[in-house]
């Protein structure tokens, strides 16, 4: 275990932890050195160090994380600040609980002080920044629970574990891990010494082997090289052989080559003559063409001068036609225009006619029926009216009797008021029955039993009365509610119905007076339409439309008729070039005769003395294929006898390099043994080494082990752990108890043996040496609160520093009033070995004899806390 460190806690922020929720404030220690965490049980004291706890090791109390989240939370935070030796640092744990199908997740930060703020510190896993808190501290969870936490309902965690449990919380504290450590480690070595030891053995034993088998490689390797100069020799005659058949055999296919090259240039040699023969008579044929078209000269030229004459005529003809065909592209949109103003007037004069037909003959002719309907809607609109005031009568009727049925309201009211008073009176004279001098009620004079009686008879006589025309009038209201409500219904039932027969006769008024004025206007526009009918029928009959476009077209018909152009002539023209055409080629033809005959007769001289070199090239080239082919005769027995030479020359060269090949494998064979000697002797004093660090490790781990050095320490750490809870028990007890602490027990089986390594808990008192379980509430407690402190000083002694914090979480309910004042003043006495004090209790007279309380309370809200 890493060196312990004074852990100091600073400053505690939580969020959605257990009891608490948002909005809790920061709880502040810095300054504080001892502290009373009070309020009642259940509201959330230990839930702070529970806080601490889980902030620093992730454990609290043994819950699991999500049952730490506060119920109807998703998440959860808390934020430790703690100083560390000379450093402060920050710890931030976070946890949020999963859905369905999700595991919760769980954070961790690590954050150190410097001058600029807090660095983070974190490592690559939670385990990591956990291990790296542990290493701070220098305790782990268990360790701070068993010492400086007394932690509710496990004050007596020490006192009731097991001895074996307890020796391995005594060794936690005191740090024996380290040597636990080594003794692992020493173990390790031993283990790693022994398997090098082993490994190095098998390696020796075959080394051992291949060393014996040198003399058999140096005999083999002398046989190697008695057989290597015969084979040399064959080798260089075998090459010779080799040598001289291939060079012959490449003079031939040279030759061989050489023979294809002249097959092509022959084959080309006769491809080239063939074409200079075509090229010849190709020649041959158009100088006779020429000579032959020469002869034709008059004919050719009497030809082509007939196609000049009709070619002239034909382009006369040709321009009168396109100017014919232009005075018709501007006679054809004069046309269209004239065609077109005459459909359209004809157009008009038809929609003309079927709008007075189908619209406004209907329309005017429907006149007197229309205006005999709106008379009707008129008379029949009038009656309405009248209706409609007889209504408003029934309405005027019904609104008085609203108004006689509120004065006969108003008049049963005040009889239900006088009948009130009345009863009063009559009450309060009989308030005074037995009084000697009972007085009036409205005017206070003294009245006698008669009188008494008789005004009694009155006020009685008067309360029947004004309780007959209260029913009379009730009967009456309601016979004039039931018929003003029929008359109101009546009134709105008639209302509604004329309403909906006034709406329909004032649509079917509007209606008609609509139609009405549309017929008048359409016997006004059919008056107007039938004069503009008549007026086109005129226009069309005369021909009164695109005047200027018909004059234009008369000016162009006399311009055609000039022209005199005619078609047949022009046909006729056009057959007559077409048939003397061909004139025209040849007369081309016969120019070109004139031009290129005697270049024509010189060229085919050329090709003719081109003919003969050919022939003479292609005899030569036939000679020299024959000779060549004589030469060649001798290849296949050349090549048969340099296949056998090559297979020879292989088989000779594989076994001299086969011979080479093993005498070089049984060089290195050789080379190896002597390398393998030299090995042994390494391996043999890596074999030593290796037996003598088992041997030294074997001793180390027993050194390191629970039967050295560690229970030399712990026996060492046993007095100062039983004088310090002796001297805080005896405080505690007035001396009556003292406790001891044995290390070792006989074994009852075997009294001889070794004893048995143990760490018991022996308490005595006056009554003498009893067992834990025997003693009361309060007893444990102060054997418990001992032993942790003198645990917790245990640790601080250690370390070499004051214990930063002590925790007490309860206990005080085990004890008196003189049993609290003692442990509140051993707690006083040892305030000044800690840097920080916390007790918690839920005692009110506990709490008053603290410097500083911390007082916790849960509302609706949740828990929260004050510092007082």
């Amino acid at each position: 275990m890493p060196a312990v460190v004074p852990m100091i806690p600073v400053s505690l922020t939580l969020r959605n932890f257990m009891c608490y929720r948002e909005n809790v404030p920061t709880l502040h220690l810095d300054g504080v050195r001892v502290a009373c965490l009070c309020g009642p049980n259940g509201h959330g004291k230990s839930a702070l160090l529970d806080a601490m706890t889980w902030a620093l090791w992730g454990k609290a109390r043994g819950q699991r994380q999500e049952q730490l989240v506060h119920q109807g939370q998703r998440e959860m935070q808390v934020e430790l600040e703690f100083d560390a030796g000379d450093r402060r640092y920050r710890a931030i744990r976070r946890y949020a609980r999963g859905g369905r199908s999700t595991q919760g997740h769980s954070s961790l930060e690590l954050q150190m002080q410097t001058g600029e703020g807090y660095r983070p510190i974190t490592g690559n896993s939670i385990a990591d920044t956990e291990e790296k808190i542990r290493q701070l501290i220098g305790m782990d969870y268990d360790t701070f629970i068993n010492s400086a936490f007394l932690l509710q309902g496990r004050a007596d965690a020490f006192t009731m574990s097991t001895p074996a449990q307890r020796k391995e919380v005594l060794a936690r504290v005191l740090g024996l891990e380290l040597y636990e450590r080594l003794e692992e480690q020493a173990k390790a070595r031993v283990r790693d010494a022994q398997g090098r030891a082993h490994h190095l053995e098998g390696e020796l034993e075959q080394l051992r082997r291949e060393v014996t088998r040198r003399a058999e490689y140096e005999e083999a390797l002398a046989d190697i090289n008695a057989q290597l100069a015969p084979a040399r020799q064959s080798v260089e005659a075998a090459t010779q052989r080799l040598e001289a058949l291939r060079q012959r055999a490449d003079h031939l296919r040279r030759q061989g080559e050489r023979l294809a090259e002249l097959e092509r240039s022959l084959e080309r040699s006769r491809q080239q003559l063939h074409e200079l023969r075509a090229q010849q008579e190709k020649l041959q044929t158009r100088v006779r063409e020429w000579q032959d078209l020469l002869s034709r000269r008059e004919q050719v030229q009497d030809g082509h001068h007939r196609l000049a004459e009709a070619r002239a005529r034909l382009d006369a003809l040709n321009q009168a036609l396109m100017e014919l065909n232009s005075l018709r592209d501007r006679l054809a949109p004069l046309e269209r225009a004239i065609e077109q103003a005459r459909a359209q007037l004809s157009a008009r004069e038809h929609a003309l006619l079927q709008h007075i037909e189908r619209d406004l003959r209907p329309r005017v002719e429907a006149v007197p029926g229309l205006e005999q309907a709106l008379a009707r809607a008129t008379e029949h609109a009038q009656a309405l009216e009248s209706r409609h005031q007889q209504n408003q009568e029934a309405r005027t009727l019904a609104e008085e009797l609203r108004m006689q049925e509120h004065a006969l309201r108003s008049a049963t009211e005040a009889l239900r008021s006088q009948g009130k008073e009345l009863r009063e009176k009559l009450d309060l004279l009989s308030l005074h029955e037995h009084d000697r001098e009972a007085r009036c009620p409205l005017c206070q004079s003294a009245l006698d039993a008669e009188s008494r009686q008789r005004l009694a008879r009155t006020y009685q006589e008067e309360i029947e009365r004004c309780r007959e025309q209260y029913r009379q009038n009730e009967a009456e209201l309601k016979h004039q509610e039931r018929e003003r409500q029929r008359l109101e219904t009546e009134v709105e039932t008639a209302q509604r119905a004329l309403d909906q027969e006034r709406q329909q006769v004032q649509r079917e008024h509007a209606v008609l007076s609509g139609r009405l004025e549309e017929a008048r206007q359409a016997q006004q526009a059919l008056e107007r339409d039938s004069r503009e009918r008549e007026e086109h029928r005129r226009r069309l009959a005369a021909g009164e439309f695109a005047q200027e476009e018909q004059a234009q077209t008369r000016v162009l018909h006399q311009q055609i008729a000039a022209l005199g152009y005619n078609a047949q002539a022009h046909q006729k023209a056009v057959e007559l070039v077409r048939q003397l055409e061909p004139w025209d080629g040849e007369w081309r033809r016969l120019e070109e005769a004139e031009r290129s005959l005697p270049q024509e007769l010189e060229s085919l001289r050329w090709a003719e003395a081109l003919v003969h070199g050919a022939e003479e090239e292609l005899r030569d080239g036939e000679a020299a294929r024959h000779a060549t082919q004589a030469e060649l005769h001798d290849l296949p027995e050349v090549e048969q006898d340099l296949q056998g030479a090559e297979t020879s020359h292989r088989e000779t060269v594989e076994r001299h390099t086969s011979l080479l090949s093993h005498r070089q494998t049984l060089e290195q064979r050789l080379a190896e043994v002597e390398r393998m000697e030299r090995e042994a002797k390494d391996r043999t004093s890596q074999l030593e080494a290796a037996r003598e660090e088992a041997g030294l490790y074997t001793e180390l781990a027993t050194a390191f082990g629970k039967g050295g050095i560690q229970s030399l320490l712990i026996e060492a750490a046993i007095p100062r752990l039983e004088d310090e809870a002796n001297r805080l028990l005896a405080r505690m007890t007035d001396n009556r108890m003292t406790l001891k602490l044995e290390t070792q027990r006989e074994q009852r089986a075997r009294p001889e043996a070794e004893p048995i390594e143990t760490l018991e808990i022996l308490t005595s008192d006056e009554l003498g040496t009893r067992n834990y379980a025997m003693f009361s509430g309060g007893e444990a407690f102060r054997i418990n609160f001992a032993l942790r402190v003198a645990l917790s000083k245990l640790l601080a002694w250690r370390a070499g520093a004051p214990l930063p914090s002590l925790f007490v979480d309860e206990g005080f309910g085990t004890q008196d009033t003189q049993g609290r004042e003692k442990v509140l003043d051993v707690v006083r006495s040892i305030q000044e070995d800690f840097q920080r004090v916390i007790v918690i209790t839920h005692l009110e007279d506990i709490k008053e004899a603290f410097p500083v309380r911390i007082e916790v309370t849960k509302t609706e809200e949740g828990s929260t806390f004050t510092m007082v």
